[in-house]
């Protein structure tokens, strides 16, 4: 089972042209449910998987997210829409917005119009919000409460899949803005501990992305006109299941649920 935001999903190919496909093509023990929906960020995809994830028998979660899935977490929606959300109090993780309260249709639209104005005054005063105090702890917070609610998904994500008889294996997928560094450098190795810690695995393919020409690794993603620029083209998906498929047969974990299938 994979959960996860669009690039999970496989916005930009045919169906039988995701990432998934390709490690069932690889592998054909595997039967893969494809479980991402855009725009989710890891938050989503958790509550996803606690409300349907036990409708299917599955033996392994595969979470892959990216970089933007982790921000979407403390972030509002830019396109206005309403969602619930996860917060911590105390120890107490808690679903906040639920029943989902909806906001009128134009009060959504003017909450989208107003982040895209939002964004281009911004590009404006970005050097004075820089230095001003408000801005810059207002920014701390959310990148503490960002990193804090990731590392309890962690958690949650590992011991529901416990519960249900699977083996978690986090997934962190480039981006291509990611090629010269990124946000997530200083917070993959704290997130891929706290994996090992619960007993999850933890793959990122940065290191191979960035390892590439820029030549090919601009093959990877689709480009505009495309209306889903920025996600993998079909050579990116394909080179990702690739990856995956050598990274996840490596995993004792995996290896030990893939030989009980046979074939």
């Amino acid at each position: 089972m994979v959960c996860g935001d669009s690039f999970a999903f496989g916005t930009g190919v045919a169906d039988d042209e995701t990432w998934e496909i390709e490690l069932e093509r690889l592998d054909p023990r595997l039967e893969t449910v494809n479980f991402g929906v855009g725009g989710y960020g890891l938050d989503q995809a958790w509550l996803r998987y606690r409300r349907d994830g036990a409708r299917v028998e599955h033996r392994l979660v595969i979470v892959a997210f990216i970089t933007e899935d982790l921000v979407r977490m403390v972030t509002p929606m830019p396109w206005g829409a309403d969602r619930p959300w996860l917060g911590i109090t105390g120890d107490e993780l808690e679903v906040r917005n639920v029943p989902v309260i909806k906001s009128p249709h134009v009060l959504r639209s003017v909450r989208q119009a107003g982040f895209f104005a939002r964004e281009l005054y911004l590009g404006k005063v970005i050097c004075r919000l820089a230095e001003d105090d408000a801005a810059s702890r207002a920014a701390d917070d959310r990148e503490a409460s960002m990193s804090q609610l990731t590392l309890r998904l962690i958690t949650e994500f590992d011991a529901l899949a416990q519960q249900r008889g699977a083996h978690v294996v986090f997934v962190h997928l480039p981006i291509e803005s990611e090629r010269g560094g990124g946000s997530i450098d200083a917070l993959r190795s704290e997130f891929a501990a706290k994996a090992a810690a619960v007993g999850a695995d933890w793959i990122d393919l940065l290191a191979e992305f960035r390892a590439l020409s820029d030549a090919d690794h601009a093959r990877l993603f689709l480009h505009r006109p495309a209306a889903a620029a920025g996600h993998y083209d079909v050579a990116g998906t394909a080179f990702i299941g690739a990856l995956l498929h050598q990274k996840l047969h490596a995993l004792a974990a995996v290896k030990e649920r893939l030989d009980t299938v046979g074939g």
